[in-house]
C-alpha cells in the first residue's frame, strides 16, 4: 500500500508541475485578444482555437487533483490481519485471567 501511495502522489505532482506550466504557456498572453486579431487579419483557415487546449489542460488538473488526494489518504501501511488481531486479543484475555488470578506468568503474543 505505501509503494502506491508513494506512486499516486508523484503521478499527482508531475501532473500538477505538468499542468500548471501549460496553463501558464496557454494563459501568458489573452487568449482572446490573440484570437481575435488572428481571425480578424487572417483569411488563413489553419488556425485553431485554443480554448479546447484549455478543457484538456483543466482535465489533466482534475485527474492530478484526484491522484494527490488518494495519494495523501491512502494509509502508510496495511491493517493488521484478523488472525494478528485475534492472537493480540488472546494474549490480552490470558494477561488478564493471569493478573486476576495472581499468578506472574506472562503472555507474549506471536511476533510476526
Amino acid at each position: 500500500m505505501k509503494v502506491l501511495k508513494v506512486i499516486l502522489l508523484v503521478l499527482g505532482l508531475v501532473a500538477v508541475a505538468t499542468a500548471g506550466v501549460m496553463l501558464f504557456m496557454a494563459m501568458n498572453v489573452e487568449l482572446k485578444v490573440i484570437w481575435e486579431i488572428a481571425t480578424r487579419y487572417s483569411t488563413d483557415t489553419d488556425l485553431r482555437d485554443p480554448r479546447p487546449n484549455l478543457l484538456i489542460i483543466s482535465g489533466i488538473v482534475l485527474g492530478a487533483g484526484l491522484l494527490l488526494g488518494l495519494g495523501l489518504g491512502l494509509p502508510g501501511r496495511l491493517s493488521p490481519s484478523q488472525k494478528k488481531l485475534d492472537a493480540e486479543l488472546e494474549a490480552r484475555v490470558q494477561e488478564r485471567m493471569n493478573l486476576a488470578n495472581g499468578s506472574t506468568d506472562q503472555v507474549t503474543p506471536p511476533q510476526s
